[in-house]
């Protein structure tokens, strides 16, 4: 059909943006669904770990951990695929909600005009005759009007059931993908708290006294245990969300293609507005505020990216510093103990050969009181 210069405009940035948001959620998608599957691959079998197996297999602590490590990288992983999923879901249930609550604003309208039409017909009812043939046709308009305000009420309140229950879908994702993220937050803080667990596992603390870094390990293996493990995601939940995710990645390409005839339509057809635009309105109204937006948003994700980035080295740096600090104290600790175990030692060699003397002088005196004696 004719468009407007202004409409094809308005259509092709639109388009152009929601390819754009398309493209980023089926490479986020994509990239969780090689997650998975590099995950299945490094660990074919999800071990169900218990302490009960622990001691029937006679598993060092190192082993235990790093099985724990393993199971709640998974975790994190799997509720991460979740979180997308929810999200894709949500933003699904956002578009109908937008779809439906526009055929809820026009048949709105469609009602206001039908009643607007119904009462003209009444306000000429006391000038019509009531037997004629323009009464019989007028009766006949009325009817069909009143009929059509009846089927147009009963559709908006079928678009408005249909509305409510995109919003309610909207809202449980919702609060779904944050109760996720708390879930995710708890389990990334028990891999924190075990990561650093064998790093110094052969260092002890002498006097029976247990190290900071050994109590917070027996804190993250008991949250483990009694909270975390029976919550986990199992091996049926991981074909679930990977199949969800997939069937989500070939619904967005099936409207990317779609959407990519009526784009290059629009384009073509904006191309030939711009070989007829000696003012250059397009091209400074609509083509370089696109582009400059999509270059804004490009240096805004470098700076996240180096934010983070230095954000990491420094707590790395930090980490280190802090391992250090406990080796040395550990190390001064064992240094202590070595130099109260050598004085000890002295000590005892002191008194032994303090009692040899002693013993000795009686022997002595022994002998010479003999002497004397005979």
């Amino acid at each position: 059909r004719g468009m407007t210069q202004g409409e094809v405009n308005s259509q092709l940035v639109d388009m152009i943006k929601t390819h754009q948001i398309m493209s980023d959620q089926k490479a986020s998608a994509v990239a969780i669904l090689n997650d998975i599957m590099r995950n299945r691959g490094t660990n074919p079998v999800f071990p169900t770990l218990n302490q009960d197996m622990v001691q029937k297999r006679g598993m060092t602590q190192e082993e235990e951990v790093n099985i724990m490590v393993q199971a709640l990288q998974r975790e994190v992983l799997l509720t991460h695929a979740h979180i997308l999923l929810y999200s894709l879901e949500a933003k699904a249930a956002q578009e109908d909600w937008h779809k439906w609550g526009l055929k809820v604003k026009k048949a709105v309208m469609m009602m206001k005009r039908l009643k607007n039409e119904l009462e003209a017909l009444d306000r000429n009812t006391g000038s019509r005759p009531g037997s004629t043939v323009e009464g019989n046709l007028h009766n006949q308009a009325e009817m069909q009007k009143i009929k059509d305000l009846n089927q147009v009420r009963t559709e908006m309140k079928l678009y408005q059931d249909k509305m409510d229950q995109a919003k309610m879908q909207l809202q449980k994702r919702q609060n779904d993908q944050k109760n996720l993220q708390m879930w995710c937050n708890r389990v990334e803080i028990t891999v924190n708290d075990l990561k650093p667990a064998n790093k110094y596992s052969d260092i002890t603390i002498p006097g029976g006294m247990e190290s900071g870094s050994n109590k917070s390990l027996a804190v993250a293996k008991d949250r483990f245990y009694k909270e975390l493990n029976s919550q986990f995601y199992s091996d049926k939940d991981d074909k679930y969300v990977f199949e969800r995710i997939a069937q989500k990645v070939r619904d967005l390409e099936r409207r990317m293609s779609i959407r990519y005839l009526v784009h290059a339509q629009l384009e073509n057809l904006m191309l030939s507005m711009l070989c007829n635009d000696p003012g250059m309105l397009i091209m400074h109204r609509v083509v370089k505020p696109f582009l400059q937006e999509r270059l804004e948003c490009a240096a805004e994700k470098s700076r996240m990216l180096e934010a983070k980035a230095a954000e990491d080295a420094l707590l790395q740096i930090m980490d280190a510093d802090e391992q250090a600090r406990k080796k040395k104290e550990a190390d001064k600790e064992k240094n202590k103990e070595r130099k109260r175990e050598k004085k000890e030692a002295e000590r005892r060699q002191k008194e032994l050969e303090d009692a040899e003397r002693q013993a000795q002088n009686l022997r002595e005196a022994a002998q010479r009181a003999e002497a004397e004696a005979d």
